[in-house]
């Protein structure tokens, strides 16, 4: 396992790297967590409509912006057979790109982006198929996806959206679930990363620190600007409501699947 793990300023891999999908298709050396990015903060909003009630589309609009902005990039993926459904329903060419859509086709681009049927991240399909079990509103996740592509057609930084290729063929579930400072030697600010070497032996990957350090950064930026906040005592449980949730996604998607706990 060492020589898949690379070390790396925590900071400069908050605000530089996106926080993934545990989807094990995603290339290159990553840190992630259930539905990405963009999943944990419908994780976070769906808390707030708990206490404050329903978010309207620009209040959900500008959470969204302020993570985007003040905490690191937003995050979210689909897949190729997904794009696949949606560029047929559009009757565009399978080769289509979302970046180059008029301002019609992201109309319809949107009316379909929201829908369970054309989502390739298997987490928040799950989210809005089940959304009870997860505690969070069909309505505000659709929201949510909603407004994350206003914000990437418009061009708005720090806003990434992936398409990973190919086929599921995960063979194990990888969670991080701790990494001590004295793993590496003056690592006093860093965190640990994972590159995935073998294309034909990949594997579902959560990284539980890092996601508690993103949960933080959110709170403390949320507590510096106007927005509506949550209690200290939900925003310390929130952490664990989304391990919950993520272990439900991976009890759909890879029963038979073995569990790796990993602690650096």
């Amino acid at each position: 396992m060492a020589n898949r793990l690379s070390w790396m300023s925590t900071d400069d891999i908050i605000k530089t790297i996106p926080c993934s999908c545990v989807d094990g298709r995603t290339p290159g050396i990553r840190y992630s967590v259930a539905g990405g990015s963009l999943g944990l903060v419908a994780h976070v909003l769906a808390a707030l409509e708990r206490q404050h009630g329903h978010f309207s589309a620009a209040q959900v609009l500008a959470y969204l912006q302020l993570f985007a902005r003040q905490v690191g990039p937003l995050y979210l993926h689909s897949d190729q057979h997904a794009m696949a459904k949606i560029w047929a329903k559009m009757s565009l060419a399978e080769d289509s790109s979302v970046s180059q859509l008029n301002e019609e086709q992201q109309d319809l681009f949107l009316h379909l982006a929201i829908q369970a049927d054309y989502q390739g991240c298997g987490h928040v399909k799950l989210m809005l198929l089940h959304a009870p079990e997860y505690q969070v509103r069909a309505e505000l996740l659709q929201l949510v996806l909603q407004q994350f592509f206003v914000l990437y057609f418009s061009g708005e930084p720090r806003v990434v959206f992936d398409v990973l290729a190919g086929e599921h063929v995960e063979r194990q579930v990888l969670l991080l679930i701790e990494q001590h400072q004295s793993a590496v030697a003056d690592s006093e600010q860093q965190s640990a990363l994972y590159r995935e070497e073998d294309p034909e032996d990949n594997k579902f990957f959560c990284h539980r620190p890092l996601k508690r350090r993103l949960i933080t950064l959110f709170a403390d930026a949320i507590k510096q600007s106007e927005l509506l906040n949550l209690c200290t005592d939900q925003w310390q449980a929130l952490a664990l409501e989304h391990d919950q949730a993520a272990e439900r996604t991976l009890g759909y998607l890879a029963p038979h699947l073995p569990v790796t706990h990993l602690k650096l």
